[in-house]
């Protein structure tokens, strides 16, 4: 049995991280904070509906990228977006020619990291707080007082101020 690797944060960059170890042969547990899966692609339910509280839309670039892009497009998980383009420019408000493709989750941006998320070992509304490694693994701990442990390796998904916080035992990591 190996020592699973934590990652910390379910928003896209977490999620495809877990994929890719998971892919390796790693066992991974995931960490959020949150009630849910999203990151800054998160959706949060109102009165008035589904709101997109992060990213409106996001591009794919890289071709590598654009590949994965195009099998979530034929899974349902996202769809072209095409929105009418403006530009305010001397008192004028005119079209906006953009080549631009974007990209937006179907029905919601969230629903691209819930059907990454499946099945895979999630802890949400856990806060971990301290990242501490022992003499062989690595211990995180969360709001509550909890340890969770041991993990061969902690991956920090987070925001970069959200990371630095994690890291300030590690000063020259979170540095940099």
């Amino acid at each position: 049995m190996t020592t699973p690797i934590a990652i910390i944060g379910t928003g896209l960059a977490g999620l495809s991280a877990a994929h890719a170890l998971l892919d390796a042969g790693q066992e991974i547990r995931l960490f959020d904070k949150s009630r849910g899966s999203g990151g800054r692609m998160a959706s949060k339910r109102s009165e008035a509906g589904a709101l997109d509280m992060g990213a409106q839309y996001f591009t794919a670039r890289d071709r590598r990228f654009a590949e994965v892009v195009q099998q979530w497009c034929q899974r349902g998980w996202v769809a072209e977006w095409s929105p009418s383009l403006y530009q305010f420019q001397n008192g004028q408000l005119s079209a906006s020619p953009d080549e631009q493709v974007r990209f937006v989750g179907t029905p919601r941006m969230s629903s691209i990291t819930r059907a990454l998320l499946s099945a895979l070992p999630v802890e949400f509304n856990c806060r971990i707080v301290d990242v501490f490694r022992g003499e062989e693994n690595w211990t995180l701990q969360d709001t509550e007082g909890r340890s969770h442990g041991p993990f061969s390796s902690v991956i920090i998904a987070t925001p970069a101020p959200q990371a630095t916080a994690l890291l300030a035992a590690a000063p020259k990591l979170a540095g940099a």
